[in-house]
């Protein structure tokens, strides 16, 4: 482990210093705003060796440049600390708060989870961290107070682990710190990148603790990101920093790992804990991190989880067989338990930009509907997909397909379908029938006819018994 350790770039230094701003007004944040460089130079500046600075710099809040709405909330930040519940380890958050506050009153909370900065030695407080003044601004003008923790290394993943300590509870402890000292109603957690990974696995480990997750530029499968980081030469000084967990081993000779890298792909191997929970992701397509673009990578992040089903695993690091279940089917066959709204961009990098946080939190408050939308980067305006996308679902999951216009479909895919009329088959399994068809959004089923007529996106649903 400490010959790991010592390979790895220090990301930004924070190791022989704490520095911190204590309470930050609006226009200070938005002053040192003005100071850095938009993401897109900042990744552009760096590159080969200085990789941990270039993981900060790309995902760990590049602070936009654009101007914020112009009915503002005023806000304050300031450093809260608290103590670890597992070992006594000193931490803390960044807490904004609308201002005037009242104590008095309820609020609802949300919680970000930073990306990888590259900081392996644990920090004493908890590393450095900021807030980006477009979010905080954002979820101040929805009635939010926010929380930004910082973590004892920047490199943890938020998971329990024997090497790098217990930094999923070390979550847990900020939130009921919080609780403890405000008035907190619904909770919805969110991050980018390695903070992505850490709000599924937090999220769906206690879903019953959280109203909304929202995972942006995110990876739903440490195996797969792992298997496709590493060859690829421009990314693969990243796999190190997925190895600090498992203490360097691989998760395909050693148990431990396995399990760790297993409870890192929450989303691909337990979709249905998300049951009464909103998930929000914003993700593109040309995000070399994230694969979510056949051009990179078979298995897509984000459209494999949420939209379209595949069975691809990469067995050589253990990883344990079995088909994805989206998202999208879920919520199809269990509207009032499961709803997603994802936001898919063409032009979008991995880059913190991909998150318009105030369509996030309008909809972590019910103000913005499920679904399937586009967008473009930066900052993008949800709209909806320039095809529509047609989820296919059977009960029971497996049993039988569904053909539309002379092609087999499948529980779990989702097709894209052009505006019209087509022809409409199902093949049961075994013995049984078609019971029932229902469809919603967009898609009518005519069992007169036979015919499914498309609108706009939606679903159809075919229950065989």
């Amino acid at each position: 482990m400490n010959v790991l350790v010592a390979q790895l770039p220090r990301g930004m230094g924070y190791q022989n210093g704490h520095r911190r701003a204590r309470v930050l007004s609006v226009g200070f944040v938005l002053a040192i705003a003005l100071l850095l460089l938009p993401a897109t130079a900042l990744v552009g500046a760096t590159s080969g060796g200085s990789g941990g600075l270039a993981l900060r710099a790309a995902d760990h809040r590049p602070v936009p440049p654009a101007a914020l709405p112009s009915a503002n909330v005023n806000f304050t930040t300031t450093t809260i600390y608290y103590s670890s519940s597992v070992d006594g380890w000193n931490l803390s958050y960044e807490e904004t708060l609308p201002s005037p506050f009242n104590s008095s009153r309820t609020y609802p909370l949300a919680i970000e989870l930073h990306g990888l900065t590259g900081e392996t030695v644990p920090i004493w407080g908890g590393i450095a961290n900021y807030v980006v003044p477009t979010t905080a601004q954002a979820a101040v003008n929805d009635g939010m107070i926010l929380i930004d923790p910082c973590t004892r290394t920047g490199s943890g993943w938020y998971i329990n682990s024997n090497y790098t300590g217990p930094q999923e509870q070390d979550i847990l402890d900020a939130l009921s710190h919080e609780q403890s000292i405000r008035h907190i109603g619904a909770v919805d957690l969110f991050g980018e990148s390695m903070g992505s990974i850490g709000t599924l696995e937090i999220g769906l480990d206690h879903p019953h603790l959280f109203h909304g997750l929202g995972a942006i530029v995110s990876f739903s499968d440490f195996f797969e990101t792992y298997a496709y980081l590493n060859q690829s030469s421009l990314v693969s000084w990243i796999t190190p920093y997925m190895l600090l967990p498992t203490g360097g081993q691989y998760p395909g000779s050693s148990a431990y790992a396995r399990g760790i890298f297993a409870h890192l792909s929450s989303l691909r191997f337990h979709p249905e804990n998300l049951s009464g929970v909103r998930l929000y992701v914003a993700n593109g397509a040309q995000d070399i991190l994230s694969s979510n673009n056949l051009s990179l990578w078979p298995y897509q992040q984000e459209n494999n989880t949420l939209v379209n089903r595949t069975c691809l695993v990469v067995a050589a690091l253990g990883e344990p067989a079995g088909c994805t279940l989206p998202l999208a089917t879920l919520a199809a066959l269990h509207p009032s338990k499961y709803s997603y709204r994802y936001i898919f961009e063409p032009n979008g990098p991995h880059d913190y930009r991909v998150m318009n946080a105030s369509d996030m939190f309008a909809y972590f408050l019910g103000l913005r509907p499920g679904g399937t939308y586009w967008g473009t980067f930066p900052y993008p305006q949800p709209h909806s997909p320039p095809v529509p996308l047609v989820v296919i679902a059977t009960e029971p999951l497996s049993c039988g397909s569904v053909s539309v216009g002379g092609h087999a479909y499948r529980s779990g895919d989702t097709p894209a379908l052009p505006i019209g009329k087509y022809n409409v088959t199902f093949t049961p399994c075994g013995s049984r029938s078609v019971a029932s068809v229902r469809t919603a959004g967009g898609a009518y089923y005519s069992s007169g006819s036979g015919l499914l007529s498309v609108t706009a996106s939606g679903a159809i649903v075919v229950r065989f018994a």
